[in-house]
């Protein structure tokens, strides 16, 4: 029976190329954040190995955001899929608007942990003072970009909602791109700019960030169809928010969980000391660079069942 229902997929042309045409530009997103990650891992490798540590340790705060955040929006695409599949454009906006608010809510702890406390938030994954005094200096510039990480993020899933996925991904290269220019300036100080290093990095990473907020609110609010309601933002239906809750649930403790074992592989190897860390930082590139195309079909295929179930 398994075996009947793969070959039945597999061979339905037209659920696999909507899925294709959702899932490759999401995975293409997925592969241009893990560039950034990987350039930041090489650049800094170059200069010394516990910067190139420091920061892959450091960045794990962001990881655990990133993934949180990510559940937050698969709860938003399972259920916002099935109402704009009934063309159901108002329950669509309250979605987004529940959306929009709790992820600005993680966005906004993580910020305040990372500025006020960078020193001792780095003590969760590394007991080294050296690497610990790095990661505090990149986390005080690059907190102000975990700020802007849910809004964009949640800008981004209105997009792919609406299967403008092509949007998304010009937005992520443009973003990338600029990212892996500015790491280069910043971190080795060409043409003439001071040689930053970690600082470097964290300050590019927040450049990139508030050009893709930029991006993501005039892509969004471009056109009518897909412009959200602003004064739904802050409304509360009773109904519409214990199903949400139903969907979030389940979908954000599955995040979670896979969450904290990866961070608290981190950090184990961190607390072995600077070289373990360092091999570490390493193959976290490896393993993102892995699960980009996996992540995107994923996404891809869920907001497709969505439209199934509410369009009937």
């Amino acid at each position: 029976m398994k075996n009947s229902f793969l070959r039945d997929t597999l061979s339905d042309k037209v659920f696999l190329k909507n899925l294709m045409t959702l899932g490759i530009p999401i995975a293409l997103q997925n592969l241009l954040l893990a560039l950034v990650g990987a350039s930041d891992t090489i650049m800094l490798g170059s200069l010394d190995q516990n910067s190139m540590a420091a920061v892959s340790l450091a960045t794990q705060i962001q990881f655990v955001q990133n993934l949180t955040v990510s559940g937050i929006i698969a709860a938003f695409h399972v259920l916002g899929a099935q109402y704009r599949g009934k063309e159901d454009k108002k329950s669509v906006d309250m979605l987004f608007s529940m959306t929009l608010r709790i992820s600005a809510l993680v966005s906004l702890l993580t910020f305040l942990f990372c500025l006020i406390f960078p020193y001792e938030a780095m003590g969760i994954f590394t007991d080294s003072t050296a690497l610990r005094s790095l990661g505090e200096r990149y986390l005080r510039i690059a907190s102000f970009s975990y700020l802007l990480t849910g809004l964009s993020q949640s800008l981004l899933a209105m997009l792919k909602l609406y299967k403008d996925t092509r949007t998304v991904a010009y937005i992520s290269l443009l973003s990338v791109v600029l990212n892996i220019v500015l790491n280069a300036l910043l971190i080795y100080g060409l043409f003439g700019l001071p040689s930053l290093g970690v600082e470097g990095a964290a300050a590019a990473t927040l450049t990139a960030r508030v050009i893709e907020m930029v991006l993501a609110v005039f892509a969004v609010f471009h056109k009518k169809e897909r412009r959200p309601d602003i004064k739904k933002l802050f409304s509360f239906d009773r109904a519409l928010s214990r199903d949400y809750v139903r969907q979030l649930i389940p979908l954000l403790g599955a995040y979670l969980v896979w969450t904290i074992g990866i961070s608290a592989y981190a950090s184990f190897l961190g607390h072995m000391g600077e070289d373990a860390a360092a091999a570490n930082s390493l193959s976290q590139v490896v393993r993102n660079l892995a699960l980009c195309f996996t992540r995107g079909l994923a996404g891809g295929a869920s907001i497709i069942i969505g439209y199934e179930l509410g369009s009937g």
